[in-house]
């Protein structure tokens, strides 16, 4: 929901930097709950120059505390990263390929999941702005965005100069997928991975992220898990395929309405106190890393999407993969070639789950379970 709010007038105290980028119409988006390092310099994207502060001056935000509330600036106040996006001086919407900075911003946000893991602990707030008669920014509208759920036995992290540089380069990208005829079928794939984002519950998570790989793969209708153990190995290595077809068959029990413990197996990674549940951790962890893996390097590289762009595209491209079914092929290396090194299912494990944490998840449940 989105509060419109009347002017508000008043003298700002605003850093010349910040102060060039509200002198024009302006998006805001305030993340609460996470720990950024550094932050790099704003980029030019198109007709929008999008950007990100570590802070705002407490004399802005005092500024708009009648208009915002109480609440809103509190949590702001505490907050550690801003994001910023605003029109360019020469730019209209009228313009070609427009981009306001509302759409802009969210891109930027999105991009933010992209990039790498992300762990919120409350709802992102949204503004939107422009400066008054005397130059100053006001804030014209502001509302909550949907909460970004992550696993809870994330290893916890700081949000780093290059995750936020990453970021800034997947933002300019996605304003290229919007064509109309082209990326539809990455459209609909980072659609699925946002939406695995915003589930809460693991096995929605793993639905919407093996769906975002999926895009990708083009799988048959009588043959989708076949291709996606087959296929997913270009993103995975043959060592992790075991993993993938095992994250896959939780996925199709969960999506037709069966236990995602039902064929549940222990993976060689997981310890000998750790329950289907921690398991089940792991794999979400996991698949979203893939996801992550596969949309980044499409979006980031110009060849990936010439490939990826049409339904017909990617299936000669699958086709050129696997024709003869020889590793060695040339062909198939050319393919191979295109895209990063494959990632490593274990490594993530290694890097990113929260072992500790993840029992103590289970142990939770247990008393939970106990006292019900």
């Amino acid at each position: 929901m989105q509060y419109l709010i009347e002017e508000e007038k008043g003298v700002r105290h605003v850093p010349q930097q910040l102060q060039n980028l509200m002198s024009r119409e302006f998006a805001l988006i305030v993340v609460p709950g996470v720990s950024v390092e550094d932050i790099p310099e704003p980029q030019l994207s198109g007709s929008t120059t999008i950007s990100a502060f570590k802070s705002l001056p407490p004399e802005l935000l005092g500024s708009w505390k009648n208009s915002i509330g109480q609440l809103k600036h509190d949590a702001i106040l505490g907050s550690e990263l801003f994001l910023i996006a605003t029109a360019n001086s020469e730019s209209s919407s009228e313009d070609a390929g427009y981009v306001s900075p509302k759409d802009k911003v969210c891109q930027l946000y999105w991009s933010l999941f992209l990039s790498n893991f992300v762990t919120e602990t409350h709802s992102p707030i949204i503004m939107q702005g422009k400066p008054t008669d005397e130059g100053n920014p006001r804030i014209c509208s502001f509302g909550d965005m949907p909460l970004c759920y992550a696993s809870g036995c994330l290893v916890p992290r700081r949000i780093s100069t290059e995750h936020i540089q990453e970021a800034y380069k997947l933002a300019s990208q996605l304003t290229a997928l919007d064509s109309a005829d082209r990326f539809t079928r990455i459209r609909r794939a980072l659609f699925a991975f946002w939406s695995g984002i915003k589930a809460n519950e693991n096995e929605e998570r793993i639905n919407q992220f093996c769906r975002a790989v999926e895009g990708l793969i083009l799988p048959p209708k009588m043959g989708t898990a076949k291709q996606f153990n087959a296929r997913g190995k270009l993103f995975v290595g043959d060592e992790g395929g075991q993993t993938l077809q095992s994250i896959y068959r939780v996925r199709s029990d969960y999506v037709h309405m069966h236990s995602p413990l039902k064929n549940l197996t222990k993976q060689p990674t997981a310890r000998p106190e750790e329950d289907t549940w921690t398991v089940l951790e792991a794999m979400t962890i996991q698949i979203e890393a893939v996801a992550r893996h596969c949309l980044k390097a499409v979006i980031l590289s110009p060849d990936l999407q010439r490939e990826f762009d049409t339904d017909d595209n990617i299936e000669n491209f699958w086709e050129r993969w696997g024709q003869d079914g020889n590793k060695a092929s040339p062909v198939r290396k050319q393919c191979q070639d295109l895209w990063p090194a494959p990632i490593g299912l274990n490594e993530v494990i290694n890097e990113y789950f929260d072992r500790e944490g993840a029992l103590e998840h289970h142990r939770k449940r247990i008393m939970n379970r106990n006292q019900q």
